[in-house]
C-alpha cells in the first residue's frame, strides 16, 4: 500500500497506510509500548476460597503449611481464612481448591507435619463455627 503524497509519517500512517517507513515503524513501536492493553487480572469471591481454607483449619492444617502446600504467602492465607479480603484473583482461588482436593481427606499428622498447632486449630475453627470439610454442603 502506498502512502499519500502530502502526510506526515507516524503511528497512524504505519496503522491506516501500511506505511514501514523507518519514522512510522518507530513511532508504532513507541505507541504500542506506551499504550498497549495490559491482561487484566480476572477477579472472583472469595468464598470458596474461604470456606475450603476454613475447613482444612478445622481438621489440623495452620496457615503456614496451608501457604507452602498451595504456594500462596501466609498474609493471603491468614486474610482469606479471617475475611479480611473481598476478592481473589482466579488463580489463586483455582490454588485454594487444588490445594483443598488433594488435602482434604487427610490430617496433618497422617502427612508429617507432626507438632501443637494442629489441635489448636481445631479447637479454634471449633469456637468460631468452621466446618471440617465431610460437614460442608454445597461447595462445587
Amino acid at each position: 500500500m502506498t502512502c499519500p503524497p502530502d502526510h506526515p509519517h507516524n503511528n497512524n500512517c504505519y496503522v491506516g497506510h501500511g506505511c514501514r517507513d523507518t519514522t512510522c515503524r518507530e513511532q508504532h513501536a513507541e505507541y504500542m509500548r506506551r499504550y498497549r492493553v495490559r491482561p487484566v487480572k480476572m477477579l472472583a469471591s472469595t468464598w470458596p476460597a474461604t470456606e475450603r481454607l476454613r475447613a482444612l483449619y478445622a481438621i489440623g492444617w495452620t496457615p503456614q503449611i496451608l501457604a507452602d502446600e498451595s504456594g500462596l504467602p501466609i498474609a493471603l492465607i491468614k486474610d482469606l481464612l479471617t475475611g479480611n479480603r473481598p476478592t481473589v484473583t482466579r488463580r489463586n482461588g483455582d490454588r485454594v481448591i487444588r490445594t483443598f482436593n488433594r488435602l482434604c481427606m487427610s490430617r496433618p499428622e497422617d502427612l508429617g507435619y507432626p507438632g501443637k498447632w494442629p489441635p489448636v486449630c481445631r479447637r479454634r475453627a471449633r469456637e468460631r463455627g468452621w466446618l471440617p470439610p465431610l460437614d460442608l454442603e454445597d461447595i462445587a
